[in-house]
């Protein structure tokens, strides 16, 4: 089993990691996630107890955990403009 796997992975209770850490508010350990490689913007693979394919960034922001979905926000707009960057230099653009 791959870390992402394991991070992905859905446990006896519906949820994954990242989709706990959402509804829990803890913004360390999003961050930790993120970087690891966890996905906040789709839903968990299997869906959770309750039927909805929210996915953890929607379950913050349901949650009333606005700091946190800023921070998610933040870092997927870092994540995304590092790889333009890093495809602009592949292109031997600045």
């Amino acid at each position: 089993m791959s870390i992402l796997d394991l991070i992905n992975y859905v446990g006896l209770c519906g949820y994954s990691v990242s989709y706990l850490a959402c509804l829990w508010n803890k913004s360390e350990s999003v961050e930790v996630l993120f970087r690891a490689g966890a996905n906040f913007t789709i839903p968990d693979e299997t869906g959770n107890p309750t039927g909805s394919q929210s996915c953890p960034r929607d379950i913050a922001a349901q949650a009333g955990h606005s700091q946190l979905t800023d921070l998610i926000d933040e870092l997927i707009l870092a994540k995304n403009k590092a790889a333009a960057e890093k495809g602009n230099k592949k292109k031997g653009k600045k």
